[in-house]
């Protein structure tokens, strides 16, 4: 190996905590905190707080409402709507992780009107019209059939109620970069790794699929030139890392990016952006098929 190809990433730059793959298993990969510590990040963001807020508008959290939050992490957003839907209310929030269910408990007080469970979003163990809305927030990528999360979600969901997510297009994911070729490489490799990258752009027939009504799709993108808010949502020398280990990228190629990136941001030249999708759709009042 010559000198260029056992090149080092920058030292400075920490390794990931938590990347992509392992969202689909949180408790396994031992390092619960590591991906709170990342949600935590990307809420700190103003546009995942501006967008937050966008969701919760559309359910339409009025005082005495039932909502669930699929995929609730450490249950910041569950807190938030419990509070909107006061005491008369009750906001449930499920994850597939035991870690992140009690991260939630231990950040939520007990006289608020949320509980918290550990829950499968493909098959939700609640009975049909139990909510009068639900709402999840980037979990689809991670999930091995969407279109059953949905269905499921439309299911609990009380006619005339509103079903709201937001997921990534990861094929969106830009970084500005002078090696186009490589940036490709890495960036469509950072999509591949998720289970459902495309997951953003399917959103609108996903909601048509699991039979919802008044299906609407907007467009959301994320473009910082802060390292800090990549950092937040992945972390770029971990993405370069699977990129060489799944041969997309040699190693050389793969130092000379991370280089380049840190000369960038030394620079003040670094820029990047994602989109994420809102979805939503309404549970019809008559199901189809059915006499009124």
């Amino acid at each position: 190996m010559n000198k260029e190809e056992g090149q080092s990433p920058p030292e400075h730059v920490p390794s990931s905590p938590a990347h992509s793959g392992g969202w689909s298993a949180v408790d396994q990969t031992g390092r619960v905190q590591s991906f709170v510590r990342c949600l935590d990040g990307i809420s700190a963001f103003q546009k995942a707080r501006s967008l937050k807020l966008w969701t919760f508008s559309l359910l339409d959290p009025a005082p005495g409402r039932r909502l669930l939050d699929v995929g609730c992490g450490p249950g910041d957003d569950a807190r938030t709507l419990a509070g909107m839907v006061g005491p008369e209310g009750l906001v449930v929030g499920i994850d597939s992780s035991e870690g992140m269910i009690a991260e939630a408990r231990k950040r939520t007080a007990d006289d608020l009107p949320l509980e918290l469970r550990v829950g499968d979003a493909q098959a939700l163990d609640f009975g049909d019209d139990s909510f009068d809305g639900c709402r999840a927030d980037r979990v689809l990528q991670h999930l091995a059939d969407p279109g059953a999360a949905l269905r499921e979600m439309a299911r609990v969901t009380r006619p005339g109620g509103r079903v709201v997510v937001v997921d990534p297009d990861w094929d969106t994911l830009l970084v500005d970069h002078d090696d186009r070729a490589v940036t490709r490489r890495i960036l469509q490799h950072e999509s591949d790794t998720h289970q459902n990258g495309w997951s953003g752009r399917r959103l609108y027939a996903l909601l048509r699929d699991a039979g919802l009504e008044e299906v609407g799709v907007e467009a959301d993108t994320w473009s910082t030139n802060d390292i800090a808010v990549l950092k937040a949502t992945f972390n770029y020398v971990s993405m370069v890392e699977e990129a060489v280990g799944a041969n997309v990228v040699s190693r050389g190629e793969g130092a000379r990016w991370l280089v380049h990136l840190e000369e960038r941001v030394a620079a003040g030249r670094f820029y990047g952006a994602l989109t994420l999708f809102i979805g939503w759709g309404c549970r019809p009042e008559v199901e189809k098929g059915v006499a009124s």
